[in-house]
């Protein structure tokens, strides 16, 4: 196994702590999500819930809740738009993690492709993010939901 590919996969990493359907920090996010979505700022600490538009914010934190509560990776599409009129499909696909501690929350570990690798992360309009409504579970060892999308 090439170990090296990890190094070039990290920049499209996110680490994301679920505390609630309300409340999920980033503890980590790759050089490449950051520059097309923080516009310059470092996105730790920033909410992952709180990036799309209020009406949108329920849904994001019910899928990020399904995504945890699964013992199966997932997959969806998130439509990037930015205020030049491009838009871009985003897949991210992501693993729960287990905390260190049964009083710690949930974690996702995330991996995001479809981002453009140069451009035009100086206008990315942050209202105007859709949500992939559907999750794809897939199975990494211990099965999958019985319906799909839930």
């Amino acid at each position: 196994m090439d170990f090296g590919l990890f190094g070039a996969l990290l920049p499209r990493v996110l680490v994301i702590e679920v505390k609630s359907a309300t409340a999920a920090p980033f503890l980590f996010v790759g050089s490449e999500v950051e520059r097309q979505l923080g516009q310059g700022e470092s996105l730790i600490g920033a909410d992952y819930i709180a990036m799309v538009p209020p009406e949108m914010r329920a849904l994001r934190g019910e899928l990020l809740l399904r995504e945890v509560s699964q013992p199966c990776a997932a997959a969806n599409i998130n439509r990037l738009r930015y205020a030049s009129g491009e838009e871009v499909a985003a897949e991210v696909v992501s693993a729960p993690v287990r905390p260190d501690a049964d009083d710690q929350p949930m974690r996702l570990l995330a991996l995001v492709s479809g981002i453009p690798a140069q451009g035009a992360s100086a206008d990315f309009d942050h209202a105007a993010p859709s949500i992939g409504a559907e999750l794809r579970f897939f199975d990494i060892g211990a099965g999958i939901p019985s319906t799909r999308g839930s």
